[in-house]
């Protein structure tokens, strides 16, 4: 339930839950059309620099377990959340952060998929990232 991710203390705790859940039945919880509800859960981590980790944990097991057809259609606002964020507090970490889950993402999807998200958004800025 939302209350229970608003303590701050129980934040990591059902973050590794869901990462676990991931790890054994993705295809599972995306047949139970929870992968909104887990980017939403993402989405509300993402706005606040204390849970900036646990979101990109959450991401990064989104991105390694989810099929890259379940997620295809809601990666173009992943990639918009994760750029408005970086756009509003560069801090090193967060860098760090968005650094690594680009890593994962090209690992996983390729090169060409990454540029043509970022594209997507607007065009050249997979030039300019890179």
């Amino acid at each position: 339930t939302p209350t229970l991710w608003e303590r701050k203390g129980n934040v990591p705790a059902l973050t590794r839950l869901i990462q676990a859940y991931l790890g054994k039945g993705a295809a599972d919880l995306v047949a139970q059309n929870h992968l909104l509800g887990m980017l939403g859960v993402f989405q509300k981590l993402i706005s606040s620099r204390a849970n900036e980790v646990s979101a990109f944990d959450l991401l990064c097991s989104l991105t390694m377990y989810v099929a890259p057809e379940s997620i295809q259609p809601n990666l173009r606002d992943i990639f918009q959340i994760v750029l408005m964020r970086l756009q509003q507090s560069k801090s090193p970490r967060l860098v760090r952060l968005v650094t690594q889950w680009f890593a994962l993402y090209i690992g996983k999807f390729g090169p060409q998929s990454y540029l043509d998200q970022l594209n997507a958004i607007q065009a050249g800025l997979g030039l300019m990232l890179l």
